[in-house]
């Protein structure tokens, strides 16, 4: 079981770190706020793992307002919310609520859709296949976006092509300070 927060520490760290991001002319933070795997739970801890794997920026914990989203990007007002069957769930819809009425877009995750991984997705759906391999017969995107509400990495996918936040743009960065 994941430890609590320290909400304040992360917001005031992650506002140094986005106002330091402004100054350098770089639309990157860096994830190292928390100790993630120590304090995110199961699931997050999961999503977490697949952003990072896949090269995606989307911030744990990131802050909008008043409240927190389980993982944002500040430059491109994007996030994504975990809703697990029932701890919290109305107030995480009405977080939603309040982070969309201040321009950004939050994609919706239900807890259970962390599994199976889309490679295992694929190949359930292309099961007759002789080599189903992941995306040799349909576009990626176009698979992505298919199950995008039905998978997180799916969802991580999809999110990193229609917001570009793929991690090429570390490519061209000092990665030492992110």
């Amino acid at each position: 079981m994941a430890s609590k927060h320290d909400f304040v520490s992360i917001r005031d760290l992650y506002l140094k770190l986005y106002n330091e991001s402004i100054e350098k002319r770089k639309e990157l933070l860096h994830f190292g706020v928390e100790d993630w795997h120590s304090t995110l739970y199961e699931v997050a801890l999961k999503v977490y793992n697949d952003i990072k794997s896949i090269g995606v920026f989307l911030y744990p914990i990131y802050p909008i307002g008043d409240y927190f989203v389980d993982f944002g990007n500040p430059f491109k007002k994007v996030g994504i919310e975990i809703l697990y069957k029932e701890r919290q769930r109305q107030e995480r819809l009405d977080c939603i609520e309040y982070f969309e009425k201040r321009g950004w877009t939050i994609y919706r995750l239900e807890s259970k859709h962390v599994e199976p991984s889309a490679e295992e997705l694929y190949r359930r759906e292309n099961i007759d296949l002789e080599n189903p391999y992941l995306y040799e017969d349909e576009n990626m995107f176009d698979f992505f976006e298919k199950h995008k509400d039905n998978n997180s990495e799916c969802l991580i996918y999809y999110i990193r092509e229609k917001h570009s936040l793929s991690s090429t743009v570390l490519a061209s960065s000092d990665e030492n300070d992110y």
